[in-house]
């Protein structure tokens, strides 16, 4: 019994967000705002499927993740779809974050690299030009980060956001569901400090600019 308490407990947030949501839909709908009622739910919908989306992404990576030893690593604002153009090999791991800064994935790859093999793996890094001299984090980066890295770097109100993607990036939201179309990566970017912490691990490394 205790058991069931304290998970139930541990979901409360979780129950409170759920029950608002079931008496804002049912208000609306019993007053007759059937189109606020249908957006509503259709938000709600949006943001469910987001979640689920960058759990599976981050479930590779568990403690209980299957694949281990891959040969290339991609990370950014990238789809899986439009990785396939810029790897050559089929063992690679693609992690989505839509209009990602290159911080953010720099931090997003020291809690992934991981998953790479040993001596021989490469990180692709995508990230727009104009996100490059860019700082700050998204939430689609947030599901990676350890309680130390949160706290580190002050992201616990962002980790209590990335829980509604949809409500607090509605665009980011869609192009991460829906997956951005293949473009093309013309340039590279350099970077000394991420160069130094790949070339420590014996990983090669590439920065695309979009």
């Amino acid at each position: 019994m205790s058991r069931v308490i304290k998970k139930l407990l541990s979901h409360k947030k979780k129950y409170i967000a759920l029950c608002v949501f079931i008496v804002l839909l049912v208000s609306f709908w019993i007053l007759g705002f059937y189109i606020p009622a249908v957006l509503l739910a259709v938000a709600a919908v949006i943001n469910e499927l987001t979640f689920r989306k960058m759990n599976r992404q981050k479930v590779l990576f568990g403690t209980y993740g299957s694949i281990r030893n891959i040969d290339c690593l991609v990370i950014g604002d990238v789809s899986p779809t439009a990785a396939t153009n810029i790897v050559n090999t089929d063992s690679f791991v693609c992690i989505n974050s839509p209009n990602c800064t290159l911080v953010g994935i720099y931090e997003l790859l020291r809690h992934t690299f991981s998953i790479l093999k040993e001596n021989g793996g490469k990180v692709i890094l995508v990230v727009k030009e104009k996100n490059i001299a860019k700082k700050g984090y998204s939430i689609f980066e947030i599901a990676f980060f350890h309680d130390v890295t949160i706290h580190r770097l002050g992201l616990e109100n962002k980790r209590k956001m990335s829980r509604f993607p949809f409500l607090f990036s509605p665009v980011k939201s869609l192009i991460f569901l829906a997956g951005r179309l293949p473009v093309r990566y013309n340039e590279e970017h350099n970077d000394a400090e991420i160069q130094e912490f790949c070339s420590e691990r014996g990983i090669e490394l590439s920065i695309l600019k979009m």
